[in-house]
């Protein structure tokens, strides 16, 4: 289960988030997004700034409150 807390993401972040556990490059996204993924522990910047979704981004994006959000957010 997540923990007791999560960190807000704003509505940008997400659908960030979210884009690139759909398979989606975040490599030329500012780097304040990016940067607000890795310190939440969502996502993992590697070499090139290749950011891939962790476990708990995953868990993050599978919960029905993010989801609802998501979907507000793609109308």
């Amino acid at each position: 289960p997540l923990a007791s807390f999560t960190i807000y993401l704003t509505d940008a972040q997400l659908d960030r988030l979210n884009r690139c556990a759909n398979g989606n490059t975040l490599r030329f996204e500012a780097s304040s997004i990016v940067g607000a993924l890795v310190a939440a522990g969502y996502a993992r910047e590697g070499v090139g700034r290749v950011v891939t979704v962790t476990a708990k981004g995953h868990q993050y994006l599978r919960t029905y409150a993010v989801r609802q959000r998501l979907m507000q957010i793609n109308r």
